[in-house]
C-alpha cells in the first residue's frame, strides 16, 4: 500500500506539473495570438501607408513632369519674347532715326 500511495503522490506531483505547464503553455499561446492579431492589424496599416506613398510618389513625379514641361514651354516663350522685344527695340530705334532725319531735313528747310 505504501509503494502504491508513493507512486500515487509521485504521479500526483507529475500531473499537477504537466497541468501547471499546459496553463502556461495555454496562457503564452493567447499573449501570441493576441500579439500576432496586434501586428498584423499594424502590418495591414503600415502596407496601406506604403500604398498611400507610392500613390503620393508617383502624383508628385506626374506634378514634377507636368512643372518640367510647364517649364520649357516658358524658356521657348521667353526667348519669343526676347526676339520679340529685339524686333521693337530695332523698329523703335529706326523710328527715332527716321525722327532725327526728318527734323534734320526739316530745320535745313526752315532756314532757307
Amino acid at each position: 500500500y505504501q509503494s502504491l500511495l508513493a507512486k500515487y503522490t509521485w504521479l500526483k506531483g507529475i500531473y499537477e506539473s504537466l497541468s501547471h505547464n499546459y496553463t502556461s503553455l495555454i496562457t503564452e499561446y493567447q499573449r501570441l495570438e493576441r500579439d500576432y492579431v496586434k501586428f498584423k492589424n499594424e502590418y495591414t496599416i503600415l502596407q496601406e501607408e506604403y500604398q498611400r506613398v507610392i500613390q503620393e510618389n508617383i502624383q508628385l513625379r506626374n506634378e514634377v513632369a507636368n512643372l518640367e514641361d510647364m517649364l520649357q514651354t516658358l524658356s521657348s516663350e521667353n526667348k519669343r519674347l526676347r526676339s520679340v522685344n529685339y524686333i521693337l527695340l530695332a523698329l523703335f530705334l529706326m523710328s527715332l532715326i527716321s525722327l532725327a532725319i526728318a527734323l534734320s531735313i526739316g530745320r535745313k528747310y526752315a532756314r532757307t
